[in-house]
């Protein structure tokens, strides 16, 4: 009995340090400031078309940029954070080789169409790491003719009020999730790859 008890114990003792562990990483990423970075390595502004961000693609808006370089080039997270979740191309998701990245100010990075992924859920990954490479997998293989890119995207946990679609005003019914989405040619601003 006395055994079973001690039992108990140690796995709530455990838990309880998993979850305080997570507490404080969340704590870390949403109060640590950080400039993030273009995260595909030697690319900057003259990498990617500034006016994708909520174009018309199809019967939805396309919710980040694409990064265009070379097949393979290292793709680096834009800021510290955890992953938080992976997709494999073989999945059949339309990123292909996917990640997400839960970084700072509460926000959600996403990086899709990546030949291959270097990380996995629940590494913390800072701006140094390479977390994968640039491919075209997935939607961007188009017959094999696809340019790859790094779909890169920023979702908030915390509403962009100033992407607010009125109503009256939406086309596609994706427009009432656009203050979800920060614009990252805003946030990258000009910044340069590694």
């Amino acid at each position: 009995m006395d055994k079973n008890k001690n039992l108990g114990k140690k796995k709530r003792s455990w838990l309880s340090k998993v979850l305080w562990g997570m507490l404080a990483v969340v704590l870390v990423l949403l109060l640590i400031p950080q400039q993030i970075q273009n995260p595909v390595e030697g690319c900057g502004p003259s990498s990617y078309n500034h006016q994708t961000f909520w174009h018309p693609w199809g019967n939805h808006h396309h919710h980040g940029i694409d990064i265009f370089a070379k097949q393979g080039t290292p793709l680096h997270p834009a800021c510290a954070g955890v992953v938080v979740a992976t997709m494999s191309a073989d999945a059949g998701h339309a990123g292909g080789n996917c990640l997400t990245i839960l970084g700072t100010h509460g926000r959600v990075y996403y990086y899709a169409h990546l030949k291959e992924l270097r990380t996995h859920v629940g590494a913390f990954v800072t701006q140094s790491d390479v977390i994968g490479t640039v491919g075209n997998t997935g939607n961007a293989f188009k017959g094999g003719k696809g340019a790859p890119h790094c779909h890169f995207a920023i979702l908030s946990v915390i509403p962009q009020l100033k992407h607010w679609v009125p109503a009256g005003e939406r086309t596609m019914k994706d427009d009432v999730f656009k203050m979800f989405f920060v614009n990252p040619v805003e946030s990258l601003r000009d910044s340069k790859g590694y």
